[in-house]
Formats: structure tokens, sequence, C-alpha cells
């Protein structure tokens, strides 16, 4: 489960001199085994990668953070997790305060965004919505939304690598942009560059629901009041499926995802 409003109190010690999606400091971390405790390890944020430096032992190990979704633990405040779809689980790191916890949410958010985009370089400009429209729209399962299936989607979430409809995006908007960041084919026209389009055209549709959709006859018996929307039906069914899906990340887990960069 994961907190969702919360809000970065107006003064923090936290902030990072650098740039949005780089941050580097002590996070804990739990060790395995009956007797597991919470230890300090030393992580960075570079360039949209993820790393865990190991002061000894094995080399620095880099986790791939473009599908992930950030969230903070409901019960500990101070807890953060990285839930990647293909993967059963999440990394789970704590940090020493709420305030810092939020400080490393909005450096993994950028983070996100700047994998999937590519960079932060915006000198190529795409000006023609409509180009967007048919280059994304040609991506394999970009057709029809990813959510309920309605055709020719025009919104997207730049993190997820996803389009869906009009309806469903107004569900994503509510997850807040940590899990979700909603950006327009059409009415963000200054908001698209060539490293953007080229970041979504290498997932889709297609791709993310290959791995959300794995198990989905499983899923389906499992929870029978969650069942995957078309796109006639209401806006509380789709919520609830949405707000499943990519917030709470229950159908996934249940599905039993592998995946060998696992913590």
């Amino acid at each position: 489960m994961c907190v969702l409003g919360f809000s970065s109190p107006t003064t923090t010690p936290y902030e990072w001199p650098g740039k949005p999606y780089e941050r580097e400091g002590y996070l804990r971390k739990q060790t395995s085994g009956m007797f597991s405790e919470w230890k300090r390890h030393l992580f960075k944020l570079r360039g949209g990668e993820f790393w865990y430096v190991r002061e000894k032992g094995p080399d620095s190990q880099k986790y791939n953070i473009k599908l992930c979704n950030v969230q903070r633990n409901m019960k500990d405040v101070c807890q953060i997790e990285l839930r990647n779809p293909n993967v059963k689980k999440p990394i789970v790191l704590k940090a020493e305060c709420e305030a810092e916890a939020i400080a490393w949410m909005e450096s993994f958010t950028a983070a996100i965004e700047y994998a999937i985009t590519g960079g932060d370089d915006v000198s190529s400009e795409l000006g023609e919505s409509e180009m967007v429209c048919e280059q994304l729209q040609t991506v394999p399962g970009n057709s029809t939304c990813v959510d309920c299936g309605e055709g020719s989607p025009e919104w997207a979430s730049i993190n997820l690598g996803v389009l869906f409809c009009l309806q469903c995006s107004g569900v994503h908007r509510s997850l807040g942009v940590h899990i979700s960041k909603v950006q327009s084919l059409k009415l963000d026209t200054k908001k698209w560059t060539h490293k953007l389009l080229e970041g979504m055209k290498a997932l889709g549709n297609g791709k993310v629901n290959e791995a959300w959709h794995k198990y989905a006859a499983t899923f389906s018996m499992k929870h029978p009041a969650l069942p995957m929307p078309k796109s006639q039906d209401s806006r509380a069914v789709k919520t609830a499926y949405i707000r499943a899906k990519y917030e709470n990340s229950s159908w996934w887990r249940d599905a039993g995802f592998i995946a060998p960069d696992s913590l």
C-alpha cells in the first residue's frame, strides 16, 4: 500500500544541489534471514540509472528503474518502494525521516522520467502534434487504450511508456506523478522531443501489457471484483482496475513475476 496525498515541506535539508534526477546518499536496506535488520548502504541516482554502491565485496550493482513506479509505505512513511512489473519483489529502502523519503521519491520520479525520455535535451522539440499521434499509435498495442481498449488513445504516461484514452487519463492523473506522469499527444506539443518519442516507442502498450497480463486469467479468478474493463464500462470499474494495476500492483504480485534483477 502507498500514501498518495503527501506534500513536500516548504524547506528541507535534503534538497540536492545537482540536477533533479540525480542524488546520492545513505539509505537503509533490510537484510534477509531470520534476524533481519536495516543496514545503511550508499545509493546513487545518475543519468537515469540507480546504483547500489558496495563498499566491500562485489562491484556496485545497477538496477533498471525505467519501468518502475515509486511508492511510500502507508505504515512507515520513511520507507520507499520501487516496483517493476517484471519483478516479483520490490526494492524497499528506508530513509532516516519522512522529509528525506520525500526528497528521494522526487528524485526517483525525475530519474524514471529521464530514463524513459533518454535525457533532458530539449533542443529538438517536435512541432507537429499529428506526427506524435501517428508515430506512437503505430507502436504495437498503441492503437487502443492500455487499460480499457478504447480506440485511438491520445494521452500518454511518459514514465510508464503507455497510451490511454481521455477517461483513463483522468484516473492516471489521480494516481500522482510519482506513479504516472500524464501528457497529451496533441495538447502538450512543446513537451515532446525526439528523445522522448524514441523512449515511448521502445516500450508501448503491447510490451507493457504483455508483462502485466501474463497471468491475467489467474488474476481474474482470484479477484472477480476487479475485472479487466472494456471501453464502455463505468469510470468506477476502470478506476478500481487502474488503481490495482499501477498503484497497489496487486495483480502482478499475485501473478508471481520473477526477473533476474530482483533483490
